[in-house]
């Protein structure tokens, strides 16, 4: 079985302000097509890709459960 644990951190845009988190991934109910319009809307390129690939694939969800903001430690 995979690790299902994720870490991730922000890169800023200006500044020095980021945001580290800490979660559980788990598969998604959803998939691509549930989003499909929004992500489209945002990143109009990835149509061809959702439509050619779709089927395959998979979402993945994660709940968090530690948040870091610029060394500030909150638990959610």
């Amino acid at each position: 079985m995979a690790n299902s644990q994720v870490a991730f951190i922000t890169i800023p845009s200006s500044g020095n302000e980021y945001i580290k988190a800490k979660g559980i991934a788990q598969k998604s109910t959803k998939t691509i097509f549930d989003f499909a319009d929004q992500l489209i809307a945002k990143v109009p390129g990835c149509k061809e890709t959702i439509e050619y690939v779709g089927e395959s694939l998979i979402l993945f969800e994660v709940g968090l459960h530690a948040i870091c903001q610029a060394g500030r430690e909150d638990k959610l």
